[in-house]
């Protein structure tokens, strides 16, 4: 495995568990600041891991956005990350996405990379790969257009990905699909520390290319399979939830819902009087929860802050105006109450499989341990030893090719003697049998029949070697 980034240091695996020492929930309280400090500390190791390719070997939770193409996840992951995605014709995900944000004092910044897990023929890489797209990004508008780029690198894996960073990029699209990532980190003091994995909307029909649609669905049971993850399922208002397949996909994988959180999209695209059956939904779980995002046109004009006060007084009013007013569902309207609670989610989340995670890594450590050891010793000087082992065995060659040594069943020996037994037995079977006649015979001339010779070599009665 290869990570152009930090190194990850796995001796915090090798460690016996120790929950309750390193996070002590029952004592959280005593110590909050702590205790956050470490969950957020926890979440940033195992992204480093996933970043390296630990989930490879391990299982490493991870949130995945789990929807239909047009289910409003783009919208939601720039409600959540406040970076903008791709939205021209023709430009929609079509790889997955990483987003890792972390708050840290520095100013805000942003790193574009790409994780290639699979090669241009789309067999899995035995060393998953993060390579660097681009120098680092200090201003969110420029997010967009180096993550377009970044996907037409993807998409065109036989040609350096580097070449994609700058320059015309028109006419270069591809209707493809593909499992290698883009990975989009960033930093800054108003980030809230969260990672997920927005995957290419599932769909139905791709204009007869039918690869595709099979193409999108493996690539999110890959993800969802596994149940270290948690899978965020987007639902959009506009269409009825049992026409939209996501949500057949996450019951299959996920029949309890344990992992799966539920968001509502596009509220103010469903036709009036037909809200009861979402809101009653959003009443039926507290883990679903409903946000609306500004419209295209409203985007255009508006700022992060701008969309959320615009969000909640839409909430503040019929038909949800009951919703908002009620506690117990107020705290999941919105996309920053979303946000929150996915961040305490994952986080809990994490600390619950440590355990599982260290056994993993443990296990994964001393197979490999045990490898090393049945390698042999190291060689100080691997130049000589070659000459010596080249020598020793031409000196063995030799003295086995030496026909004047008997005292070892030497190789040409060996070749002679059944040589030899061989060609005795061929000639005592074949050779004329010789015999006198007797004197009435030799009167006449008799001459021998040929009956009396074998037509064929009868079988060795005896080893020839």
């Amino acid at each position: 495995m290869s990570y152009t980034g930090s190194q990850l240091d796995y001796s915090f695996f090798e460690r016996e568990p120790s929950i309750s020492s390193s996070f002590d929930l029952d004592n959280a309280d005593e110590r909050p600041i702590d205790a956050s400090r470490q969950r957020v500390e926890l979440k940033r190791c195992m992204d480093a891991a996933v970043a390296a390719g630990a989930s490879m070997d391990i299982d490493v939770p991870q949130i995945v956005v789990l929807g239909s193409q047009s289910s409003g996840k783009s919208s939601l992951f720039e409600g959540i990350s406040k970076v903008s995605l791709p939205r021209n014709s023709g430009t929609c995900t079509r790889c997955p996405i990483i987003c890792r944000m972390v708050r840290k004092p520095d100013p805000w910044c942003c790193k574009i990379g790409i994780m290639r897990e699979v090669d241009e023929n789309g067999d899995p890489l035995p060393d998953p790969e993060t390579i660097p797209f681009g120098p680092e990004i200090y201003s969110p508008d420029k997010v967009c257009e180096r993550i377009q780029r970044a996907q037409l690198a993807i998409l065109h894996p036989e040609m350096d990905p580097q070449e994609f960073v700058d320059g015309a990029i028109f006419g270069t699209m591809r209707n493809g699909f593909s499992f290698n990532s883009i990975v989009v980190d960033i930093e800054g003091p108003d980030v809230i520390d969260l990672s997920f994995v927005d995957l290419p909307g599932l769909i139905v029909d791709d204009d007869g290319e039918t690869d595709n649609v099979e193409r999108v669905k493996r690539m999110a049971i890959k993800y969802i399979e596994r149940k270290c993850n948690l899978i965020l399922l987007v639902f959009h208002c506009s269409d009825d939830i049992q026409n939209q397949g996501a949500r057949r996909l996450a019951r299959t994988y996920d029949p309890e819902g344990e992992r799966t959180i539920t968001v509502l999209t596009k509220p103010d695209k469903i036709d009036r009087g037909q809200e009861d059956p979402w809101r009653e939904r959003l009443r039926a779980s507290d883990q679903c929860f409903c946000v609306r995002q500004p419209n295209m046109t409203e985007s255009r004009s508006m700022s992060w802050e701008g969309a959320r006060r615009l969000e909640m007084e839409f909430f503040r009013k019929d038909p949800w105006v009951n919703e908002y007013n009620d506690p117990s569902t107020q705290r999941r309207l919105g996309t920053e109450n979303l946000t929150n609670h996915l961040n305490k989610r994952l986080l809990d989340w994490i600390v619950a499989k440590l355990p599982a995670m260290q056994e993993d890594l443990r296990r994964r450590l001393r197979d490999i341990k045990d490898g090393l050891n049945r390698l042999p010793a190291e060689v100080a000087n691997p130049i000589r030893r070659a000459n010596e082992l080249v020598w020793e065995f031409n000196e063995k060659l030799k003295e086995t090719v030496n026909i004047c040594n008997f005292k070892i069943p030497s190789l040409v020996g060996v070749c002679r003697r059944s040589l030899e037994v061989y060609v005795n037995v061929l000639i005592y079977h074949l050779f004329p049998r010789f015999r006198p006649f007797s004197g009435a015979e030799a009167k006449k001339g008799s001459k021998a029949s040929f009956n009396e010779f074998p037509e064929a070599l009868p079988k060795v009665p005896f080893p020839l070697v």
